[in-house]
C-alpha cells in the first residue's frame, strides 16, 4: 500500500503557515520599536491630526474655566489655546459625552472657530455659532437648552477676558 502525504492527513493550519506567522510576529515586534518622532513625521506627512481629548479634563483647563467664571485675570494666550477644551467642559454640564463624542466635538469646534475667526462681519460670526449649535443638536444626550445657555455664557466670559 502506497500512501502519499495528502492521504495521511493535512498538517495543522499553524504548521502550514509557520513562516508567515513568524514574519508577522517579527514585523509587529519591530513596529513597537519605532521611535515616536518617526511616527510623528509620518503623521505630518499624511496630515494626521492628533486631537487631545484629555485636555478638557486637565487641571490647567479647569483652572482657566474657573478663572473665566469668576472674572479673574487669565493668561490670554493659554485661554485662546484651550478655548475648545473649556467649551467641552461647559458642554459636559449639558449632558454626558463619550470619548469618541468628545473627539468629534473638539474637532468640529476647532474647525468652526477657525472659520469664524476669518470673518470680520458680526453676522457671519453669529452664523458660525448657529452652525455650531446645529451640529451639537445631533448629540441626543446633550440638553440643547443647556448647551445654548452654557455656550452663550462662555462666549460672554471669553470676550470679557480677551478684552482686558
Amino acid at each position: 500500500m502506497n500512501t502519499t502525504h495528502t492521504e495521511q492527513g493535512k498538517l495543522p493550519w499553524w504548521k502550514q503557515n509557520l513562516s508567515l506567522l513568524i514574519l508577522t510576529g517579527l514585523f509587529a515586534g519591530m513596529a513597537m520599536l519605532v521611535p515616536m518622532d518617526i511616527v510623528e513625521r509620518f503623521q505630518a506627512l499624511f496630515k494626521v491630526e492628533h486631537i487631545n481629548t484629555e485636555a478638557p479634563f486637565q487641571d490647567k483647563t479647569a483652572e482657566l474655566d474657573r478663572q473665566l467664571e469668576q472674572a479673574l485675570p487669565a493668561d490670554q494666550h493659554e485661554l485662546k489655546e484651550r478655548r475648545a477644551d473649556i467649551m467641552i467642559r461647559r458642554l459636559l454640564r449639558a449632558g454626558p459625552l463619550t470619548g469618541v463624542e468628545v473627539k468629534e466635538i473638539k474637532k468640529m469646534l476647532l474647525e468652526i472657530d477657525a472659520q469664524a475667526s476669518k470673518e470680520h462681519n458680526e453676522g457671519a460670526k453669529n452664523a458660525w455659532q448657529n452652525l455650531r449649535l446645529k451640529n451639537l443638536a445631533t448629540y441626543p444626550r446633550l440638553d440643547q437648552s443647556k448647551v445654548k445657555t452654557e455656550l452663550q455664557t462662555f462666549e460672554i466670559q471669553y470676550k470679557k477676558a480677551m478684552s482686558r
